[in-house]
């Protein structure tokens, strides 16, 4: 019976040790992450510029990690901007070709934003109006994803939180949060976004 068990347990190590072999004998998929997000094309202010550039850099740690973590292939950063794409997928493709990838992971559009999302008014007792206003943080991101064959998925991807309520006097002119003020949660929910482009793209990284 021992001899029996200590058989087994050898032809198991065995085959594990063939499917360890076989597995990292396979060559991994390289992915290259660019950004190629312009704060210079926008219309932001000065302050939201630097934010969402910065937001834009921290995406690409978050795709890598993403990357990595779940073992989808080989991920690494391009430290130049692409941004001058001028609608053209060129410069991405000769990357992609020059660095010996099989696909290029490109940030094309970062935005945040609080939106309001409903206002509640309640009747006091003194006759007077409470009205509370709800917001919502809202990240829009433009990802592409270029291969080979001249394969391009371009996708956008939003993804909106509860953030916060307040008491304000009117309903149309009621503003939301400083969104520089409160970039700890700007980064939270970029990452979130990118985690949810990832789940969607993932399937096509093969």
């Amino acid at each position: 019976m021992k001899k029996t068990s200590f058989q087994l347990l050898l032809l198991f190590c065995c085959i594990n040790s063939n499917l360890l072999l076989a597995q990292s004998s396979e060559p991994r998929l390289r992915i290259l992450v660019v950004n190629c997000f312009d704060p210079a094309s926008t219309s932001f202010r000065k302050n939201k510029k630097e934010l969402l550039s910065e937001v834009a850099d921290s995406l690409r740690f978050y795709l890598l990690e993403m990357i990595e973590k779940s073992n989808t292939g080989m991920g690494s950063m391009v430290d130049n901007k692409f941004t001058d794409l001028s609608g053209s997928t060129d410069r991405l493709d000769s990357l992609r070709v020059q660095q010996q990838a099989d696909f290029v992971m490109a940030i094309l559009n970062v935005e945040a934003e609080f939106v309001k999302t409903e206002v509640e008014v309640e009747r006091q007792d003194d006759g007077s109006k409470k009205r509370t206003a709800r917001y919502d943080l809202c990240t829009t991101i433009n990802y592409l994803l270029a291969g080979k064959n001249s394969t391009y998925i371009e996708r956008k991807e939003m993804v909106c939180e509860f953030f916060t309520e307040r008491t304000v006097m009117s309903g149309l002119l009621a503003a939301g949060p400083d969104l520089v003020g409160k970039h700890k949660w700007v980064f939270r929910a970029a990452r979130k976004n990118a985690a949810a482009y990832f789940d969607y793209i993932r399937s096509s990284l093969q």
